[in-house]
């Protein structure tokens, strides 16, 4: 009976905080986790820009977008292939290659990115980039942070990368490189 007791008890408890967990809701300075993938140890030191020597180069363009009552940024990550030859892509052990947007407070804590709630956009696990092929990856943003309120006036940072990506033999067999969190940082958002 007593054995019968502690466990209908702890599983009333793991309930309890299991609901406690789904419906809390936390400030927008709370979240430090990096979305769907769960990297909580991104930091804008962890995204790296392109290697020199590597066969491909990864660029971002903005463009604003505006009417009476909305304004929102879209965003293209462009990866193109540099080589002289094909490229086989993909993020390893039949991952998807995963992209993220992320802004930041000059300060470096994180207000908004892309992958938070958000698992649109995944791409296939292989891609193959043919000399001078370019794939893009887009998205847009309404200058909101977590809670989905507008951000405060202000100076942020706007980084796109692709959180891995590895370089395969043409049978995917094997892989050749691997580069992690390679992306560019655009030039400071002035938002007023």
């Amino acid at each position: 009976m007593i054995m019968y007791m502690k466990s209908s008890l702890s599983i009333l408890i793991c309930g309890l905080c299991f609901i406690l967990a789904c419906t809390s809701k936390k400030s927008s300075e709370e979240y430090i986790t990096g979305g769907f993938k769960g990297n909580i140890h991104w930091s804008p030191d962890t995204v790296s820009t392109v290697p020199e020597d590597a066969p491909f180069e990864i660029s971002l363009e903005l463009e604003q977008v505006s009417d009476s009552n909305n304004k929102s940024l879209n965003m293209k990550l462009i990866l193109q292939n540099t080589s002289d030859d094909s490229l086989y892509l993909g993020a390893g052990a039949g991952q998807n290659i995963y992209y993220d947007f992320v802004v930041t407070r000059l300060d470096s804590m994180r207000v908004w990115n892309r992958l938070r709630y958000n698992i649109r956009g995944l791409t296939l696990a292989t891609i193959k980039l043919e000399t001078g092929e370019k794939k893009y990856f887009e998205d847009s943003w309404d200058y909101e942070n977590y809670d989905g309120e507008e951000l405060e006036k202000g100076k942020y940072l706007l980084y796109g990368f692709i959180e891995s990506l590895d370089i395969w033999d043409k049978n995917y067999q094997e892989v050749i490189k691997e580069y992690d969190n390679v992306g560019v940082r655009a030039d400071t958002l002035d938002i007023e």
